[in-house]
């Protein structure tokens, strides 16, 4: 498999660093961590997903609990929310996975890190579905075991190395799952699979890595900008 890796940063704002999100000194962030999720009726399970007919609806979701000092670090301003939409062919079921992970879990100085992705998924949806459920898991893993290595080897901030660690974690995050979904072909279904975007928030920086050609966007200004690049067979 092939997996890319960019990072933009917002103007003005620079960094960010995770351990998992503790519970100890917990405060309620007031508009920054407030946000949205997609729901829909029988969404749990792998097979799950919206009826014919159906689009996901968003719902308000609550804030979840932060410690007082990653609430502090943070400076996003986030909103966010979903939509899907089966495609002309009926046939077939969604396919389609997103996952909305605000905070699911801090870098070495307190920032909250932030998950968004959408996985697109192709000869079934169980592939989709497990990297929905599974993903920032493993990412939440591979950035505890990448800040406590930072701040090991470096006492003072250097946001070039964070830079690294981040990109590192992703990778080694897309190969953990595509191998999770290599075992799923093993048990049987071996034309299924799943493109892959994922865009990490922290501080003043997106992350993006990619499989597939599932793509990333950012609006500014009435401009759209590319994040990511497809991947396709013949490229």
């Amino acid at each position: 498999s092939v997996y890319s890796v960019a990072m933009a940063s917002a103007a003005g704002e620079s960094g960010a660093n995770p351990a998992v999100a503790s519970e100890e000194g917990e405060v309620q962030p007031s508009p920054l961590l407030s946000g949205y999720y997609a729901s829909s009726e029988g969404s749990e399970g792998y097979l799950s997903g919206p009826e014919e007919g159906e689009s996901s609806r968003v719902v308000a979701a609550p804030a979840p609990l932060l410690p007082a000092e990653a609430a502090a670090a943070a400076v996003w301003s986030l909103a966010f929310g979903c939509v899907s939409q089966r495609g002309l062919d009926q046939r077939k079921g969604m396919q389609d996975t997103v996952s909305l992970r605000p905070s699911f879990c801090a870098w070495a100085d307190g920032s909250p890190m932030h998950f968004f992705a959408v996985f697109d998924g192709h000869g079934g949806p169980q592939v989709s579905a497990l990297c929905r459920d599974q993903m920032h898991v493993i990412l939440a893993e591979e950035l505890a075991g990448a800040a406590a290595a930072y701040q090991k080897d470096h006492p003072e901030k250097d946001e070039e190395a964070e830079h690294r660690a981040w990109e590192v974690a992703l990778k080694r995050s897309f190969e953990q799952a595509d191998a999770l979904g290599m075992g799923l072909s093993e048990s049987g279904w071996p034309i299924m699979g799943s493109t892959a975007v994922v865009a990490l928030l922290v501080r003043g920086s997106i992350l993006v890595a990619n499989c597939g050609d599932c793509r990333a966007v950012l609006c500014r200004a009435g401009n759209a900008l590319p994040l990511s690049q497809d991947h396709k067979l013949e490229r």
